[in-house]
């Protein structure tokens, strides 16, 4: 367990160099196949169907953590972590955050698809989705770098350090419609299927530290929930070792999800829109438990952890993450037999004014995601266009608690194939060695559908019912 978050936490801050849901840059792209899934209440003007597997993979990373805080250059051009000698405690010092956050989100749709009827635009999407966190205290780095600082003796009082994952298969229903007008409203609903769920927290970690023996006291605790996963122990309780045969015949557990959206068209050429996406819930059954005893330890320090050659920084995370091993013991404890993980609810709110007969637009959207224990906020501003029915653009920048980044989505949208990709991705510089320097903080989305017939086809289809003396309602505008 503490091998994988210190391991977790640098490893994943390096695929910066090669790496949510849907693009927030694509929310006013008006041929964007997926982007009901900002706010079921936006319909495209034509059905889709999504190539199988290819139809919307999104990936993002969103951290507050600079590597630049961690990995310091040498004269030479090499690397070497903060913990060499060379790199002073009043530099580090002046770098290093309170508190350190990563995030990673998986979005990767297995089939989708839209279509004009019961009076509206339906959607359909089965996906998997995953989101990862890491969340790390400023103080266990200050620890790590400056140990005893007071011949008197130290002490350190570390809270909330933890690491969480929550990943399941999503089966969405939506449908949208017209109200007036004006005003659009859509609805839609999820059935998930739980994967896998895991959540280690530290409450509090105190550590005093003497000429005579550091002592660590942790207060800790630990849920996990995967078909097939068992815990070996020790004689005395410890976990050891955690077994999974990944021979899952059933899901780890269920739950049930709601998006609710609307938009309105306040002016002829400006619309206001607002949405609340993923509010909901996973149960899990089958659930493990960790939990620490609150005894104390002797710790011996870091040791021989100075090596600034690039092909050795990963033998020195290791033994950065060995060392971990002696802090905090976790035992099996009695688990309740179910327990409930929220989804990341976001809320959406956006306003969109067009230009030249909807060629140009301008938007602004704010988006909230109430994720325990960070709430992630962002403010973007868009510049959309659409110059031909067949070629849609966007260029986006946007500020956050996550940093600041810019982003481009490309739409080619003719009538029989839809083809998107977008990047948001926060400008910085890099190393030699491809590293990101600042926050890293990315989403790629892509993928393929292939259209199905729009609204005209259905309007056309409501106007044969009603001459032949039957009632119904217009579909959406083009």
């Amino acid at each position: 367990m503490k091998r994988f978050i210190i391991l977790f936490f640098f490893c994943v801050a390096g695929l910066g160099a090669f790496a949510q849901q849907t693009l927030h840059s694509s929310y006013f792209m008006k041929r964007m196949p997926h982007r009901h899934k900002l706010n079921p209440a936006l319909m495209n003007d034509y059905g889709y169907i999504s190539i199988p597997g290819l139809g919307n993979v999104s990936i993002g990373i969103q951290s507050d953590i600079s590597l630049k805080d961690f990995l310091y250059p040498t004269a030479d051009g090499r690397l070497m972590t903060f913990m060499h000698p060379d790199v002073s405690i009043a530099e580090f010092e002046k770098t290093i955050k309170n508190s350190n956050g990563l995030e990673m989100n998986l979005d990767y749709s297995i089939l989708s698809f839209g279509f004009y009827a019961f009076k509206g635009y339906n959607t359909f999407d089965l996906s998997l989705r995953s989101s990862m966190g890491l969340y790390l205290p400023g103080d266990l780095f200050r620890f790590m770098k400056s140990g005893m600082d007071d011949e008197n003796g130290s002490k350190y009082h570390l809270e909330n350090l933890r690491v969480k994952s929550n990943n399941y298969v999503e089966l969405a229903l939506g449908h949208a419609r017209k109200v007036t007008d004006r005003l659009q409203a859509g609805a839609k609903l999820k059935v998930l299927l739980g994967v896998g769920y895991a959540d280690a927290r530290m409450h509090s970690m105190d550590i005093e530290l003497s000429d005579e023996q550091w002592l660590i006291r942790a207060n800790g605790e630990a849920y996990m929930a995967l078909e097939g996963t068992t815990l070996e122990t020790k004689a005395d309780g410890e976990i050891s070792n955690i077994d999974n045969d990944f021979a899952i015949s059933s899901p780890s557990g269920w739950g049930l999800g709601i998006d609710l959206g609307a938009t309105y068209r306040l002016l002829d050429n400006l619309t206001l829109s607002a949405a609340l996406v993923d509010l909901g819930f996973v149960s899990w059954k089958n659930v493990l438990k960790g939990e620490t005893r609150n005894d104390e330890y002797v710790f011996d320090g870091f040791d021989n952890l100075n090596v600034d050659n690039d092909d050795a920084i990963d033998d020195e995370l290791d033994k950065i993450s060995d060392e971990f091993e002696s802090w905090a013991h976790f035992y099996e404890a009695e688990a309740p037999s179910h327990r409930s993980s929220a989804l990341q609810t976001t809320l959406n709110i956006g306003g969109e004014y067009s230009i030249l007969n909807d060629k140009i637009s301008f938007g602004v959207l704010s988006s909230t995601r109430f994720s325990m224990p960070r709430v992630w906020t962002e403010l973007m501003g868009t510049v959309n266009f659409r110059p031909v029915n067949a070629f849609h653009a966007t260029l986006s920048g946007s500020v956050g608690n996550f940093g600041a980044k810019w982003g481009l989505v490309l739409n080619v949208c003719p009538r029989s194939l839809n083809f998107f990709a977008g990047i948001d991705l926060m400008a910085g510089k890099f190393t030699p060695q491809m590293v990101p320097i600042n926050n890293v903080n990315m989403n790629l989305n892509f993928g393929f559908s292939v259209a199905m017939g729009g609204p005209a086809k259905w309007e056309h289809k409501a106007k044969k019912a009603e001459r032949r003396g039957v009632t119904t309602t217009t579909s959406v505008k083009r």
